[in-house]
C-alpha cells in the first residue's frame, strides 16, 4: 500500500486545498508477479497553481507472501512396517500465476523402523521460493504433521518342516522362513522336554519349534512341526504333520 508526505506549505494550506492528491501516479520498474525485493519509486502528476513541485525519489518493497501446506488425509498417514524407507510430503497452497514452488527440504518425513513421527517443512524449492515465506509456529501455516509406522504382523514365508531320519544318521536340516526376522529352531520329544538332536537321537517322535523373536517392528512367530527318528533296520517311511 503506497504512502505519501507532503512537505513546504504555507500557513493553513492543506493537501486537499492546494492539489488533487488523487491525480499523483506512481511509476515504477515493478511489475505485477515480479521477485520480492526494493525498487526505485517516482511520482508524477501533481500540479498547483501556488506551488512548485519537487519529487523525492522513494522506494517500494516487495515482501515475501506467506503460504500454508496441505498433508494426506489422517488414513494415509499410517504404515505397517515393511523393511523400507516410508513417509509423507506436504503441498503447498498460497502460489500466486503461475509459480511451481515445492517443500525443498523436511525434518522426519521419512523413516523405515515402527515408531509415532512429526514431519516438519524445513525450506522451499523452486526458481521463485525466494518469493515465498512460512511460519513454522503458526498453527494455520501447518508447517508441521504426525505420521506413524506401525509394528508389522509377521508371518511365514516357507512354513517350518524338517525330514525324519533313521537313528545312526545325521540328522535333517529344518526349513523355515519368516517374513522378518531370524528363524530359530528347538527340539522336544514326546514328553514336552527340550532335547539336542544328534546322530544317536533315539527312535521316537519329536517336535521341531521354529520361532521368530518379535521387535519393535514386527511381532513374534512360532510355528510347530513333528518327525519321526525310525530305529535302524525298520525301512518304513514316516510322515510329518506341520501343526
Amino acid at each position: 500500500k503506497e504512502s505519501f508526505t507532503y512537505e513546504g506549505f504555507l500557513k493553513n494550506d492543506t493537501v486537499d486545498a492546494v492539489w488533487d492528491s488523487d491525480s499523483i501516479t506512481l511509476k515504477t520498474d515493478y511489475t505485477r508477479y515480479g521477485n520480492v525485493g526494493t525498487y526505485p519509486l517516482t511520482a508524477v502528476g501533481l500540479e498547483s497553481a501556488n506551488y512548485e513541485m519537487t519529487y523525492q525519489p522513494g522506494t517500494l518493497t516487495v515482501n515475501p507472501k506467506a503460504v500454508t501446506f496441505a498433508w494426506p488425509e489422517e488414513e494415509e498417514r499410517s504404515f505397517s512396517y515393511n523393511g523400507n524407507e516410508q513417509g509423507i510430503t506436504a503441498t503447498v497452497n498460497g502460489l500466486v500465476d503461475t509459480d511451481v514452488i515445492t517443500v525443498g527440504s523436511y525434518d522426519t518425513n521419512k523413516a523405515t523402523m515402527a515408531g509415532n513421527y512429526t514431519a516438519t517443512v524445513k525450506t522451499l524449492s523452486g526458481v521463485k521460493a525466494g518469493n515465498y515465506t512460512f511460519d513454522t509456529e503458526a498453527e494455520a501455516t501447518k508447517a508441521s504433521c504426525d505420521w506413524s509406522i506401525t509394528k508389522a504382523t509377521n508371518g511365514w514365508l516357507i512354513e517350518p518342516v524338517i525330514n525324519g531320519w533313521t537313528t545312526g544318521e545325521m540328522p535333517n536340516t529344518p526349513i523355515a522362513s519368516a517374513k522378518y526376522g531370524i528363524v530359530s529352531y528347538q527340539y522336544v520329544n514326546a514328553e514336552g522336554a527340550s532335547v539336542e538332536i544328534s546322530k544317536d537321537t533315539p527312535a521316537g517322535t519329536y517336535k521341531l519349534i521354529a520361532s521368530v523373536e518379535g521387535s519393535n517392528n514386527y511381532e513374534e512367530l512360532s510355528k510347530e512341526a513333528s518327525f519321526t527318528v525310525k530305529e535302524a533296520g525298520t525301512g518304513s517311511t514316516q510322515t510329518e504333520k506341520i501343526y
